[in-house]
């Protein structure tokens, strides 16, 4: 664990000399506020500012980093939207889906290319939903676009995370430490998610604070699993063949395809709480419990507040795998038989 003081080792600070605690830049709240990731505040979720006019403002004239972030999620808006009409297209026939395909396909490149990402990464050019419309293929195809929606918005969120990491040791590492490397730490599944929780101990109200959370799957174990899941499906994959037309086979295939890229995406939770008070916990999404059980290798959490400088904690992931995949066993038990009377 260590803890960051503007790169030098943490010294005792004489009260004259102590700065003040700097309050957050409106439209830096607002951006935080708007990228903010559902979380749990003492047992209840805390629900996010929508504010696309400051996000507006800050992508233009700000922090370039910061600049930066708020273009991501600018784009993310546009893909949530551009998604809700492929969906409703279905119905308007097959002209309709190509012209918001083309379009949501432009969106998605624009984000891979502002995040310097390969395409291959995400899984799209499996995913493409150009197809005659069908039961099956209609449902194939939204599956495969809502997880490559998803691994678009982790992407979005493991550049945005990177951005706001650099912006807060830059300008806001001078300030006086707090103890919160020693903050006690749990995760527990809450519905598909593992939930790190926190607790503040510190004894003080703690303003603006800032919550960025990082998890690095393992490439290695994710190739693992999916390599043993096609020698399971490959007889199933020739079944379909013969008896699906190629439309709804190629939808099927980029659905699997697409689930595995988002597998290997990282996930980066941005969580912002405008006070956190002594004794309060926040519960912070990590990642799907199953991943972490299955491929967890590495987690960071930051932290960053008003009163303190930032903080950076190496999370245990041996630990914490080993607590879902207890989970995972406990919700794939079968149910026991029950006997006849």
């Amino acid at each position: 664990m260590t803890v960051l003081l503007g790169g030098i080792a943490a010294q005792k600070i004489e009260p004259a000399s102590t700065p003040r605690p700097s309050r957050l830049d409106p439209a830096v709240r607002a951006l935080l506020s708007h990228g903010s990731d559902g979380f749990l505040l003492g047992g209840k979720k805390v629900a996010r500012t929508r504010d696309l006019k400051a996000l507006r403002v800050l992508s233009k004239d700000r922090d370039s980093e910061l600049s930066r972030v708020a273009r991501g999620m600018l784009q993310l808006e546009d893909l949530a939207r551009t998604v809700d009409r492929l969906g409703s297209a279905h119905g308007a026939g097959g002209a309709g889906v190509r012209a918001v395909q083309r379009e949501l396909t432009g969106i998605v490149r624009g984000i891979a290319a502002h995040a310097g990402s390969d395409l291959d990464r995400l899984g799209w050019g499996a995913a493409q939903l150009t197809g005659p419309s069908g039961l099956v293929t209609r449902l194939h195809q939204d599956l495969a676009l809502k997880r490559a929606g998803v691994a678009v918005d982790h992407l979005v969120r493991s550049d945005a995370a990177l951005a706001l990491h650099r912006y807060f040791r830059r300008t806001h590492a001078e300030l006086k430490g707090l103890p919160l490397q020693s903050l006690p730490r749990t995760l527990r599944r809450f519905g598909s998610d593992a939930l790190l929780g926190l607790d503040n101990r510190t004894g003080k109200l703690l303003r603006d604070c800032v919550f960025v959370l990082r998890f690095v799957p393992d490439l290695a174990e994710i190739e693992k699993h999916r390599q043993a899941k096609a020698r399971r499906d490959a007889a199933g994959w020739k079944v379909a063949g013969r008896i699906s037309n190629p439309a709804a086979l190629d939808a099927m295939r980029a659905s699997e395809e697409t689930l595995w890229a988002l597998q290997r995406v990282d996930k980066c939770a941005i969580c912002f709480l405008d006070t956190w008070r002594p004794g309060s916990r926040i519960e912070l999404p990590l990642a799907d419990f199953q991943a972490v059980a299955a491929a967890g290798k590495r987690a960071r959490l930051s932290i960053w507040c008003a009163e303190g400088s930032l903080i950076e904690l190496e999370l245990p992931m041996s630990e914490y795998r080993r607590k879902m995949r207890a989970e995972v066993d406990r919700v794939l038990k079968p149910a026991p038989k029950r006997r006849r009377r």
